[in-house]
């Protein structure tokens, strides 16, 4: 199981969903992004030798981890770029929150096996739990 790694991949009929955790919600958004491009390569073979950085504002939560993993994937697909980890920051302003992140990663190489292509990011079932002691997220993408 993949939970030690701050995610975790859940049966789905017919597309693929993951759980993300973390104590904090930058901590969980940072789990949900590399959840992602766990689905799609080995994440631990990627040797970060660039930097991007994204800034994304929603009015919640669900519509924020939405948007950031879009963005991720928007990244992949034009840029060919993959990311093993992110720098987080997310603050809460009146009717807004507002993503901030350096995500690590590198320009895919060719000879990279794709084990999954990831085709979108669902709002089926995406769901954000905030607890005393931990947050959670629970996303379904279309493959």
């Amino acid at each position: 199981m993949e939970k030690d790694r701050g995610f975790e991949f859940l049966e789905h009929i017919s597309d693929a969903k993951f759980r993300a955790y973390g104590k904090t919600l930058e901590e969980c958004f940072n789990n949900a992004g590399r959840a992602l491009f766990a689905l799609m390569v080995n994440i631990d073979e990627i040797k970060p030798d660039l930097e991007i950085q994204t800034h994304i504002e929603a009015e919640n939560l669900e519509w924020l981890l939405f948007d950031w993993l879009n963005e991720l994937l928007y990244l992949f697909e034009s840029e060919g770029l993959i990311f093993s980890s992110f720098d987080v920051s997310i603050e809460e302003k009146e009717d807004l929150y507002i993503l901030d992140a350096t995500c690590y990663g590198t320009k895919i190489d060719p000879t990279t096996e794709i084990d999954l292509y990831v085709k979108a990011i669902t709002l089926h079932d995406l769901v954000v739990r905030r607890g005393p002691d931990e947050v959670s997220v629970e996303v379904v993408v279309d493959v």
